[in-house]
């Protein structure tokens, strides 16, 4: 299973700036849907509460990994079947939802037999959520930048900034709770600060020339800029990057060798 993960997550590197890199639209925003997409910057916050403060959800016998990765794989399908056929999400894109999924897979996979199945999947989610959070703050201060997407009114910056940390806070707080018990939580390693090298560098080329995005709204209307197809490749690579390479200081390696666990925790 890692070695499967190592070789889709690769391939799908390669493709995440390129072949897959064609947007949809998404559907334009509704009363439920807007309700719905507030909802997402509560799920940290509930792991945390779910796994930390009610440590009985540990034994819940269809939460382990075997399972969760099964379901990671078939929503990973979907998600790829869903974007090749140009199927628009509503406020995600599928090709990403692909990348968060495989982020997820990758962490679990490689910590399997270090922690505890319910732990694994905490800090697999707790990863995802921080990387991806980072991203989202990087692309919010772009936006407010370049092209002056929050209007008049700053504040609504600021509110996007706080339901960020709502994804961030929880998440940190999780995998400090994660190290407290196993000491060895954190893995910084030379892949890691490659891949985040690599975003730093993306990302400036992505910021000094404009800051190419491929969609933006008008109301609850969203509909396509005429930006460079070529830097929002660079800006997706930047994305790719910079939450594979913190999902990999979460990952078990020395150097450039895996470390296997020398104890299986049952």
């Amino acid at each position: 299973m890692k070695k499967l993960i190592t070789v889709i997550g690769i391939i799908y590197l390669a493709l995440y700036g390129t072949f897959l890199s064609t947007y949809h639209l998404p559907t334009p925003k509704t009363a439920l849907g807007t309700y719905i997409a507030e909802l997402q910057w509560a799920i940290p916050s509930v792991l945390l509460i779910f796994f930390v403060l009610f440590p009985v959800a540990k034994k819940i016998r269809i939460l382990t990994i075997k399972n969760v990765a099964i379901v990671g794989f078939v929503v990973l399908f979907i998600s790829i079947i869903l974007q090749l056929f140009g199927v628009s999400g509503i406020w995600w894109s599928w090709d990403t939802m692909g990348l968060l999924i495989i982020i997820v897979l990758g962490v679990m996979l490689f910590n399997q037999g270090k922690l505890k199945d319910a732990d694994t999947i905490l800090l697999s989610l707790s990863a995802m959520f921080i990387g991806f959070g980072i991203f989202e703050i990087i692309y919010q201060i772009g936006v407010l930048k370049f092209d002056n997407f929050f209007g008049a009114n700053p504040k609504n910056f600021w509110i996007v900034m706080m339901e960020l940390f709502f994804w961030i806070f929880p998440s940190f707080f999780a995998i400090n709770y994660l190290h407290s018990i196993y000491k060895n939580i954190w893995n910084f390693n030379r892949y890691a600060l490659i891949s985040l090298g690599l975003a730093a560098i993306f990302g400036i080329i992505w910021f000094t020339n404009g800051f190419a995005i491929p969609i933006m709204w008008v109301g609850t209307t969203p509909y396509f800029t005429q930006d460079s197809a070529l830097f929002i490749s660079i800006s997706r690579y930047c994305q790719a990057f910079l939450t594979i390479g913190i999902a990999l200081i979460f990952v078990p390696i020395r150097g450039w060798k895996l470390v296997e666990p020398s104890k299986r925790i049952a």
